[in-house]
């Protein structure tokens, strides 16, 4: 009786030259999918987005504040905002070592605004600014999905603090999310 024994052949040279570079093309090509085309796709901005403020007057009226404006404290103000695309608003205010929610005003139970692209949107808040006189930043920060007001509140708070408690060191959240300033100086109340 006669039976065959396949023994394993090495594969060629040929093959094994051409199978190491396919394998490090596959992996690059990989890697390149994993660190850009899917943080692309899945990345929250809303592109551009733009914020104004607004003081608010005895008859609700809103007035334009120019940049770096002087706003006594006490004042009430409101926020007109719009986006390049539709987009979920968060708006803090950054003071000199302290970072407050705006808009939405209430975290708990305050629903995140949602705007539509085009034309700016005022936003429902109206929120009182106080403090010792002195710089205040407004931050509208616009995401694509909506991010839970404290989230945002929390990133701002440990922004002022990495930089040491100057709103004008504050660049940037890093939350991935669209983003836009205004400022004001607030000086204090008239005796």
């Amino acid at each position: 009786m006669l039976a065959f024994v396949d023994t394993p052949h090495p594969s060629s040279p040929r093959r094994r030259a051409v199978r190491g570079p396919l394998f490090a093309l596959a992996g690059a090509i990989a890697l390149y999918v994993a660190l850009w085309v899917i943080p692309w796709r899945l990345h929250p901005s809303t592109g551009r987005g733009a914020l104004a403020v607004y003081q608010v007057g005895q008859g609700g009226g809103l007035e334009p504040l120019a940049e770096g404006a002087p706003l006594t404290a006490g004042t009430s103000v409101a926020f007109g905002v719009s986006s390049e695309r539709e987009a979920s608003v968060v708006v803090l205010a950054l003071s000199p070592r302290h970072a407050r929610l705006v808009s939405p005003s209430m975290p708990a139970t305050g629903a995140v605004t949602r705007i539509h692209p085009g034309g700016p949107t005022v936003l429902p808040d109206r929120p009182t600014i106080g403090g010792p006189p002195g710089l205040v930043r407004f931050l509208a920060v616009f995401c694509r999905s909506a991010l839970p007001p404290e989230t945002v509140l929390k990133a701002g708070e440990r922004a002022l603090s990495v930089a040491q408690g100057d709103p004008d060191g504050v660049h940037t959240l890093d939350l991935g999310c669209g983003e836009s300033f205004a400022g004001a100086r607030v000086v204090a109340k008239a005796p």
